[in-house]
Formats: structure tokens, sequence, C-alpha cells
């Protein structure tokens, strides 16, 4: 490290995205340091993504196994061959369409790419995130950047700069405020190394939206981890959860029965119910898109109230669900 950069005293973890701080930001990345920023998605903690030593870090701050890959961020097309020495047409169609967004790529690893950002694996994801701060913050590193989620592994992902500063307290990195993130949750992660493609984690693009783009058939797998190396982060059974266990209902039916067996927990729901309930229970959007956007802060709300159990009503089971369901079904998986 640097001796000239100091670590911030515990009241200024989190500070305002001035020119200044962003500059800050870089230079501690430069520096092997790390920096939690916001993207369009979630609030990611940041590492030099060409550094073995720099992305161990994140590896031992968030308690994340080294069988969990991460995510490397681009701000520029001039860094992409510094991550893959493969990039096609096909890559290139979907990256000019979905780019900068919240849409991650899986392609082939180059030998700048320390193993510990893939897993050991062959391929590596590449994401250029649309949120102006996120896109400053990597130019004034002029590196690309590794950055999960900035929480500790498996527990809520953080949508506000405070959260982030809840999941580490005083061992929190320098935290770039950069207000609510806008989609709620995390890219759609597509693996393009294959034919057909496959959406790996369902996210806020949908895989009906690529394989228009495509004129070709996009996959949607969903599996919970297997005894193979990871492409992508998002795979584990148990993640996104909160302290609190969360039961889920398939139907109406069964999460009024599950009320009535649990009393004392909370009923989340994005469907109006008998009126009598309304102590009893939490009302979501009825869209998915707005569902999504609030899901982590809600999830982090609720969780602090102390609560036996969260009863959780699935929303349906169709595409434009699909990462709600996906985040949902993780959150309530048991240990």
């Amino acid at each position: 490290m640097d001796k000239s950069i100091q670590k911030l005293p515990h009241d200024r973890f989190i500070v305002p995205a001035t020119p200044e701080n962003i500059a800050r930001a870089g230079e501690l990345l430069r520096a092997g340091e790390l920096v939690a920023f916001p993207t369009e998605t979630v609030y990611g903690l940041g590492a030099n993504a060409l550094v073995q030593q720099a992305v161990t870090s994140i590896f031992a701050r968030k308690g994340r196994p080294a069988s969990n890959p991460v995510i490397v961020h681009i701000a520029s097309w001039e860094m992409l061959p510094q991550i893959t020495p493969t990039w096609n047409d096909r890559m290139q169609r979907v990256a000019e369409q979905f780019w900068p967004g919240p849409l991650t790529i899986i392609v082939p690893a180059g030998p700048q790419i320390p193993p510990i950002v893939t897993a050991g694996g062959a391929t590596v994801g590449v994401r250029w995130p649309a949120h102006p701060i996120a896109q400053q913050i990597i130019q004034a590193a002029g590196v690309p950047i590794a950055a999960p989620s900035a929480n500790r592994s498996g527990q809520i992902s953080p949508s506000l700069a405070h959260h982030v500063y809840q999941s580490f307290e005083n061992d929190s990195p320098l935290i770039i405020d950069g207000g609510p993130t806008s989609c709620g949750i995390e890219s759609t992660v597509l693996d393009l190394t294959v034919t057909p493609a496959v959406v790996l984690r369902p996210g806020p693009i949908q895989a009906k939206e690529i394989a228009a783009l495509l004129g070709e058939e996009v996959l949607l797998q969903d599996t919970a981890r297997k005894e193979v190396t990871l492409k992508s982060p998002g795979l584990l059974s148990r993640h996104y959860a909160p302290r609190t266990p969360v039961l889920l209902a398939h139907n109406h039916e069964e999460f009024m029965k599950m009320l009535v067996v649990h009393p004392g927990s909370l009923g989340v729901t994005h469907q109006l119910i008998d009126p009598e309930w309304d102590d009893h229970l939490w009302l979501m959007p009825e869209k998915p898109e707005a569902y999504a956007k609030i899901l982590y802060s809600v999830l982090h709300q609720l969780d602090a109230k102390n609560l036996p159990h969260l009863v959780w009503l699935l929303p349906e089971n169709t595409p434009p669900w699909a990462a709600v369901r996906n985040r949902l079904i993780r959150a309530a998986t048991a240990e």
C-alpha cells in the first residue's frame, strides 16, 4: 500500500461522489486497495482486476468462497483486450445493444486475468456498467475493476451506501455514495462461449430480449451449485439471504395458511389481501421492475425487525419475474 494513502476515520467511510473523492477512489484502486461504489444494479466492492493480491482482498473482506468467481467491470472498449483474447461478432452485437448496462457477458479469460477472478476456470464475466459514478471511478483507476456485491458473502446485497457500511461496519472500505441503485438487483449473466447462449443468472435484461437480437434460442439455466467450476457468481444455493428465515409460499392459499401457522411473522405479498390482515403484511409492487428495484432495501428493512419468520408469496413463474424469483428462492434456502 502507498504510505501516502491513509484510511479514513470510521465516521468518514461513506463519502459523496465529488470529483476529489472519485479521484481518491481511483488512487486507492491503483494502490491495490478496495473501494465500494454504486452501479445501476447494486453497490460493488472493487479491486484492480489485474492484480491477484488485490482481488484476494475482496474474498478475504467478504468471506467469499474461492469457488465463486467475480465479474470484471470496464469503462471503455480499450480495456477489453486486457480481459479476453476472444471477442467475436456475436459478442459485439450483444455488447453494442446492452452496454453500458446491467448485462454481464461470459468470455474466454485472457492471460492477464488472475485465476482467483475466474475461480480457476477458463472464462470470465465482463460488464460495462451504466452508472456514471461507476464509469468515472473505473476511468480514474485506469484499470478493469473486479467487483462483486459489497456485502458479506451470502448476505443481502446492498442497494444503498448505508447497506455497505451495515455489512462491514469498521472493516468497511471507502464507500462512494451514489444514492439508491436504479435496478436494485444484480446484472443478467449471459454465457456467449456456448451455443445456444445461456443466461446463467437472470437479471434486468431478459433472455427473450437477447434472443430477439441474436435471432437464436437463448436458454435459461437456473441451477444450484454443482461439482463443476462456476462460470458466474449468483449460482450458489444460498445467496442474498437475511438473518430472518424466509418461508416461501407458491400460491395465495399456501401463503394464508403459513401466516396462521407462524404467528408473529410478517407476510410479504404483491397481491391485495383481506384488509383484516393489514397489520401482518408488507405490500410489494405489482410490476417486476418496480419490485426488483426495492427488493434488497425491503429485505434489509424487514431483517432489522427481528421477526421469527418472513412469509413471502413468490411471484408467478413467468419470464418477467425470473430474476426476482431467483433471488427469493436463494434467499430462502437453508444453510
